[in-house]
């Protein structure tokens, strides 16, 4: 893999196996910066896609604790253990008959290892 930036003052050419954190550190100092696999052809960050910032903006609060639920392979009875509550309470979030409390969100965040800002994206509000 290489990162490559190329502007009036800086130059940047790293190659080998960077890790996926110094390429995001080096893209949001420079958005100019350009990721090419080993072939040379220019590799686009996933959560930089239009198409999956789009997705997560308009995936309600709800489905987002059903897929990572699902995909760390829980049960809602399971995840409602780790957070203190019950199956019941996970299911009501899931089919939106009980909306995400902060300390709720805050919980899931720590199960789920992601922020709890997640769970408060824009369709919330709508």
């Amino acid at each position: 893999m290489q990162i490559v930036l190329k502007d009036n003052k800086i130059k940047i050419d790293m190659k080998g196996d960077i890790p996926l954190k110094i390429i995001e550190a080096v893209k949001s100092v420079f958005q100019t910066a350009k990721v090419f696999n080993d072939a040379g052809e220019e590799i686009i960050i996933a959560s930089e896609s239009k198409w999956l910032q789009k997705l997560i903006k308009e995936t309600k609060p709800q489905k987002i604790v059903s897929l990572y639920r699902e995909n760390r392979k829980l049960s809602q009875s399971e995840l409602g253990k780790k957070i203190g509550q019950t199956g019941k309470y996970i299911s009501d979030i899931e089919n939106g008959r009980r909306n995400i409390s902060i300390k709720t969100a805050k919980k899931l965040a720590e199960v789920f290892d992601i922020s709890w800002m997640r769970f408060f994206n824009e369709t919330r509000r709508r």
